[in-house]
């Protein structure tokens, strides 16, 4: 029997808070035409409170569906400062659900208000 390991960890680099993040664009090795994907960002203790929630034509953008590749989008970094936790699920055109990528998106303390 053989085993995929789908799940692969990043941690984002750190963002301040109110700032802009630049978003980042992301490929995996699967046709995503037909699939939904979204994100969350979580504080531990609240698993199942999003602080940030974004899909497709919400925050997620479809560059090269075949090739794979699709974009987070830039948005503002508004939450309370923390290290939150994210991950990224896929649902495929069978309604199949995976979790390719988790890990941290942290949230910076800012100075200036």
């Amino acid at each position: 029997m053989t085993t995929t390991i789908y799940t692969k960890t990043y941690n984002f680099k750190p963002v301040k808070r109110g700032d802009t993040f630049k978003g980042i664009t992301i490929s995996i090795d699967r046709d995503i035409s037909e699939w939904a994907i979204r994100m969350w960002i979580v504080n531990n203790n609240a698993l199942t409170n999003p602080v940030k929630k974004i899909s497709i034509g919400n925050g997620i953008t479809i560059l090269d569906a075949p090739n794979g590749s699709f974009k987070i989008d830039p948005f503002t970094a508004d939450m309370p400062a923390a290290v939150y936790q994210y991950d990224i699920e896929f649902t495929d055109q069978d309604n199949v659900k995976r979790t390719w990528l988790e890990g941290t998106f942290t949230v910076l303390n800012d100075r200036t208000k």
